[in-house]
């Protein structure tokens, strides 16, 4: 196949977050995702360095956690052909669409929204048996989580992340074959915030928590 000219390819994926895999993001002597994907378009020559190749993932995701739409962008050295570099990765991962977009154009700064989707892994009658739950609660602080706020107090600390504040667009929930599945939507999410919130959400909904107790969590002077 002949070169081309340098240019920038947007692909979505899918994955299943097996245990084998330590997440998304390439970690030094550990599997993930990440390195599934740039071993196999490395070897089918589509990269041939990793600095070169400009490679971004659009968001990280940890262990055990699945997708069917992640994004990311890279570089290449000649057209992609799907079918060629499907046929290098594991079964559990696979690369469905791509667009060429500008070379300035960042998949992680760029993404217009983010949709996540947590299902509880408990069956929910086995949560009303043991702890009791109350479903208009749930709906209440799905509803308290949506808007602009400080969640600082739904994520893990880090030292570089300087700004906390974040839009939830869209918060809820569904129950579907006796499993909660929640959604959550918005332009970026903090680290681990996804299920430190619904860990609170449950924490509310089974009366681990008082709701006095949960709205404080949004008040980060404390």
């Amino acid at each position: 196949m002949m070169s081309m000219a340098k240019s920038k390819f947007l692909f979505k994926i899918y994955y299943i977050g097996k245990k084998n895999y330590y997440g998304a993001q390439r970690q030094p002597s550990f599997l993930t995702i990440e390195q599934s994907l740039l071993n196999a378009l490395e070897k089918r020559g589509y990269i041939h360095t990793l600095k070169n190749s400009d490679f971004e993932f659009a968001s990280r995701t940890d262990r055990f956690v699945s997708a069917r739409g992640a994004c990311f962008t890279c570089i290449l050295e000649k057209e992609p052909i799907l079918m060629e570099i499907n046929s290098v990765l594991p079964s559990e991962i696979g690369i469905w669409a791509y667009a060429r977009v500008p070379l300035e154009f960042s998949s992680r700064f760029d993404a217009v929204l983010r949709h996540y989707v947590y299902i509880v892994p408990v069956p929910i009658s086995h949560l009303q048996k043991t702890s009791g739950i109350n479903i208009e609660l749930l709906k209440t602080a799905c509803r308290q989580l949506e808007g602009r706020h400080d969640f600082l107090n739904f994520s893990k600390s880090e030292t570089d992340v300087i700004n906390t504040i974040k839009d939830m667009n869209f918060v809820t929930f569904s129950i579907h074959n006796d499993y909660l599945i929640f959604q959550f939507k918005s332009k970026s999410f903090l680290r681990q915030q996804i299920r430190r919130m619904v860990k609170k959400i449950l924490d509310l909904g089974q009366g681990k928590m008082l709701y006095e107790d949960f709205i404080e969590l949004f008040d980060t002077s404390k």
